[in-house]
C-alpha cells in the first residue's frame, strides 16, 4: 500500500522531513509544496533520499528556486501531477 506524503513545511524549521522519513517505505513518494520547496536549498538532504520525490513547480518559482529545481534530482510537478500524485496512491499524508 502506497502513501504519498506531501511536505508543506521549511526543513530548515520544522521536523516534518525527518518524521516523514522515519515511516517512507518502498513504493511511497513525496511530494514538496509551500515552504517545504525549500529543501531544494540543501541538494545533500535531497540526495539521501531513498523514494521517489516531486517538487510543486509553481512554489518553486514563488521562492526563486526555478534553477536549484533544474539542477536537482527532483521531479518538477504541476498542479494537474499533483492531482495525478493524490490518486495513483493509496493513501495521502500531509506533514506540518
Amino acid at each position: 500500500m502506497s502513501t504519498l506524503h506531501i511536505i508543506n513545511q521549511s526543513p530548515f524549521g520544522s521536523t516534518s522531513l525527518e518524521q516523514c522519513l522515519s515511516v517512507c517505505l518502498d513504493g511511497d513518494s513525496i511530494l514538496f509544496t509551500q515552504d517545504g520547496v525549500l529543501v531544494l536549498q540543501n541538494q545533500a538532504a535531497l540526495a539521501a533520499l531513498k523514494v521517489d520525490y516531486y517538487v510543486l513547480t509553481e512554489d518553486a518559482q514563488a521562492r526563486g528556486l526555478e534553477q536549484a529545481l533544474s539542477k536537482s534530482e527532483a521531479k518538477a510537478a504541476g498542479y494537474d501531477d499533483f492531482v495525478m500524485l493524490v490518486c495513483s496512491h493509496k493513501n495521502s499524508v500531509t506533514w506540518s
